[in-house]
């Protein structure tokens, strides 16, 4: 009886080792299928004395765009995305 208890439990432990590969494996798998690019956020920004100011983020994101991906910025001021690297884009 002890010996099917203990087969029974190693097929148990193998069972959910091999759930767990394939769980995490599938899940990194559709990781690397989303696209994955670098954006550049160009804002241009107020301040309290009526001057503005040009400032550049560069962001790395699975957004769908990068105008969708600098939406972030918005509340900043003027927002305009350019896809690639700032300083690919002067």
């Amino acid at each position: 009886m002890n010996e099917t208890h203990a087969v029974l439990g190693v097929f148990l432990i193998t069972a959910l080792a091999f759930a767990g590969y394939v769980a995490v494996s599938d899940s990194l798998a559709g990781a690397a299928v989303q696209p994955y690019q670098s954006c550049c956020c160009n804002i241009l920004a107020g301040d309290r004395f009526g001057e503005r100011t040009l400032v550049r983020s560069q962001i790395q994101t699975y957004a769908a765009n990068c105008e969708e991906a600098c939406t972030r910025y918005s509340s900043e001021g003027a927002v305009f995305p350019q896809q690639g690297l700032c300083n690919e884009n002067p």
